[in-house]
């Protein structure tokens, strides 16, 4: 009885590492996917102070791990930081709040 149970027992992790190697390849995606920044476009970004707001602004909010601003596309970038989610509806809600308009959020 007992070699029925171990064989049972082998033959089911046997069976089952093709799968646990697919979730540990799904879940090296997800990562991949929040190291992509989310970029931003934003009506009203003229000027350093404008930078700095948005920034400030941005960085306070959790899932955020960094910001980086370029005044000449008007574009926002965002990094998340790992395992967190952040929906557009939240980023845009922050950049209405510093007082800017969002044309675009392009994950």
């Amino acid at each position: 009885m007992k070699k029925v149970v171990m064989m049972l027992s082998i033959l089911g992790l046997i069976s089952a590492s093709p799968i646990l190697a697919e979730n540990t390849a799904t879940q090296t995606q997800a990562v991949h996917q929040e190291i992509r920044p989310i970029v931003v476009r934003v009506n009203g970004l003229v000027c350093g102070f404008c930078a700095q707001g948005i920034k400030k602004r941005l960085l306070s909010l959790s899932a955020i791990q960094s910001v980086q601003v370029n005044l000449g596309e008007k574009r926002v970038s965002i990094t998340l930081k790992p395992k967190t989610i952040l929906t557009d509806a939240d980023i845009k809600t922050a950049i209405q709040q510093a007082g800017y308009a969002v044309v675009r959020v392009e994950r």
